[in-house]
This record gives C-alpha cells, structure tokens and sequence, in this order.
C-alpha cells in the first residue's frame, strides 16, 4: 500500500487529562510528566512507559529516549485500546475505553512545526517499546511503515506489529497542532466542550463510535 498524501496521527488519552493539556497549551512527554511530579490519568502499561523512559532509545537520535517524546499512532483502533476495553489485568486502569478520546494531528503540520521550533522528531515502524523496532527522521522514508496494517480495521498477530507504528515528537506536542477530538459517546463529547470552552484553539469534536471497539 503506498503513503497516504496527507497521514494523520493520533494521541489517545483520558478526558480527565484535557483540562491540564490546555492549561499547558500541549501535551507533555512521559519524562517530563515525571518532573512536574503532577496527577495525571494512566491508561497504559505502567512498566512499558518505564522502559520509554529509561531504556528505549531512538537510533535516528542517539541518546533521546522513546519516553521523552510525546506518542501519536498512524491509525485508530490501535492494540492498545482494544486492551483498555478489554481491562486487562496487568493495567492498573480499570475505566474502559468510553473516556479515552483521540487528539488527531497532521502529520506534515506537525514536522513542520518540530523543525520551525528546533525539536526533535522520528517515527517508527512498530511499537517503540518492543526490541525490534526502526525509527526514522525523514519523511521520505515512510514507506517503510506498514501501512496496509496501519489501515487495517480488523487485525491479528499478522499485522500486530506493523499497526502500532508511532510518530514522536521531542518534549511536548502543541495543542494548536490537534485538529480534531474524537470520542465515542454523545455524552463524552458534551465533555469535551464544556472543556474546551475557553481555549483559544477550538478543535472539532466529533463522534466516531467506530475508532472503538464493541
């Protein structure tokens, strides 16, 4: 399958999480989180993120590790909403996959801007956490991203790895780069932008049931 002409990327997080995304005006990485020692809603694997912090680093970055960068996905319905939604015993989250919304992005919006603003940025061609993983720091290099299997809707151990390919973008992600907010549930969206209110980026905020799984 060849490279989309305009890919968009996706964040997944908590609604709870909105309210600090704007008052910060973006998303922080996992490592600076840590510094700012401040509540925040988890919804992943707690030793995986400790391993993007601590051990996974970037071959296109020597020495900038995956966990100081700030995660989107090439595709929705990604593996790891199907494990929020199916409350995995090892997540110490327990919510489902109703509050978790997406913060969609452009991905050459967000290259450029990393480039304007002197941050580091490179994707990947799988999950970031796993040992087998390529990174890149060139857009001409996305065809080596699976992207059959980043479109995939159905998927299975075949196309696993491939769907889980990420972009990272060094220390935090502005919220002027988030296009859209997709939720699931009419009530979520009402959420949504009774929190987005006053920020001065008003993003759409759409109903997409079928980003999730039922």
């Amino acid at each position: 399958m060849r490279v989309p002409p305009q890919p968009k990327v996706y964040h997944l997080t908590h609604l709870e999480n909105l309210p600090s995304i704007l008052q910060d005006g973006c998303l922080w990485s996992d490592a600076h989180m840590r510094t700012l020692g401040r509540p925040i809603m988890r919804i992943g694997f707690g030793h995986l993120k400790e391993r993007r912090v601590t051990t996974q680093e970037l071959s296109s970055h020597p020495g900038l590790h995956v966990g100081e960068c700030v995660p989107f996905y090439f595709s929705v319905r990604p593996p790891m909403l199907h494990v929020i939604h199916r409350q995995d015993d090892r997540l110490s989250y327990k919510g489902g996959q109703d509050p978790v919304v997406y913060l969609e992005a452009d991905l050459h919006a967000a290259v450029d801007w990393a480039v304007e603003n002197g941050r580091r940025w490179a994707f990947t061609n799988a999950n970031a956490v796993s040992s087998d993983f390529d990174d890149f720091a060139s857009l001409e290099r996305l065809d080596e991203i699976n992207w059959a299997a980043v479109f995939r809707r159905k998927w299975g151990p075949d196309v696993h790895h491939g769907k889980q390919a990420e972009f990272l973008l060094e220390w935090s992600f502005p919220w002027e780069l988030v296009e859209r907010v997709c939720v699931r549930l009419p009530a979520v969206q009402e959420q949504v932008y009774d929190v987005i209110a006053g920020a001065g980026r008003q993003p759409r905020v759409e109903l997409a049931p079928g980003w999730y799984f039922q």
